[in-house]
C-alpha cells in the first residue's frame, strides 16, 4: 500500500511539473490602439493585440481614403518591444489597394514608457546611419463598445 501511495504522489508530482506553462501574454498596458499626429498633418494609428499582431496606419492631411497600412507581429516585455513587419497595403484615392510582402524593421531599438493614457516609443531613427534616438508621443483611443475613435 505505500509503494502505491508513494507512486501515486510521484506520478502527480511528475504530471504537475510536466504540464504546459501558460502561453505568453504582452504586456497588457501596450495592448490597445494608439494616435499619434506628427507636425506635418500626417496622422499614424498602432495597434498592439493581445495575440502579437501589430499594425501601423498612416494617413496624410484631409485624406482619410488614402492609407498605408504595416501589418506584423510583436514581442514585448516592461521596457523595449520588437516588431517584425510581414506585409504592407496601400490604399491610393480612385485605386485598387496593393498588399505585397514587406520585411523592414518599423521603430529599430525601441523603449517605451507609458503614462497613464500616453505612449511614449523612443527608437533609433536610421540605425546604420544615426544612433541617435527619436522619440513618438501616441495616446490610447478612446473605445466606445465596439467603436475605437
Amino acid at each position: 500500500m505505500k509503494k502505491l501511495i508513494l507512486f501515486t504522489l510521484s506520478l502527480s508530482v511528475l504530471l504537475i511539473s510536466c504540464s504546459k506553462k501558460d502561453d505568453p501574454k504582452p504586456p497588457s498596458e501596450l495592448v490597445g490602439e494608439w494616435h499619434h499626429v506628427a507636425s506635418n498633418g500626417d496622422r499614424s494609428r498602432i495597434i498592439f493585440q493581445d495575440n502579437f499582431a501589430f499594425a501601423h496606419i498612416l494617413t496624410s492631411p484631409g485624406n482619410n481614403s488614402a492609407y498605408t497600412m504595416l501589418k506584423g507581429t510583436y514581442t514585448a516585455d516592461k521596457q523595449t518591444f520588437h516588431i517584425k513587419l510581414r506585409s504592407k497595403i496601400v490604399q491610393e484615392q480612385g485605386k485598387p489597394q496593393v498588399e505585397s510582402l514587406y520585411s523592414e524593421q518599423l521603430y529599430a531599438n525601441a523603449s517605451y514608457v507609458i503614462d497613464g493614457d500616453e505612449l511614449s516609443i523612443s527608437h533609433s531613427a536610421d540605425p546604420a546611419t544615426d544612433p541617435g534616438k527619436v522619440t513618438l508621443t501616441f495616446q490610447r483611443a478612446l473605445s466606445f463598445g465596439d467603436d475605437t475613435r
